[in-house]
C-alpha cells in the first residue's frame, strides 16, 4: 500500500543498493547508493513548516563500524 499521489509531484521509481562486508568479527564496512537511476527526482518532503516538493539528488554513502567484543557476541 503506497502513499496517495501528491499534486505536482510525478510518480517515480527509485533504485537503492547497498553492500556491507565484515572483514573481522568486530568491523563492518559498507557502501550505499540511493536514487541510482537518475541524477535527481522531485519528491514530497515534509519538514517543520509543513511540506513541499523538493529535488532529491543521487547519493552515495560509506560506513565504517566497530563493535566491542561484548557487543559482537
Amino acid at each position: 500500500a503506497g502513499l496517495p499521489p501528491v499534486p505536482g509531484v510525478p510518480t517515480f521509481n527509485r533504485i537503492d543498493l547497498g553492500l556491507s562486508w565484515r572483514p573481522k568479527s568486530q568491523w563492518t564496512l559498507g557502501v550505499w547508493g540511493q536514487n541510482l537511476q537518475s541524477d535527481q527526482h522531485l519528491e514530497f518532503v515534509k519538514d517543520f513548516f509543513g511540506g513541499a516538493p523538493a529535488e532529491i539528488p543521487r547519493s552515495v554513502s560509506f560506513k565504517l563500524m566497530w563493535q566491542s567484543a561484548t557487543e559482537s557476541r
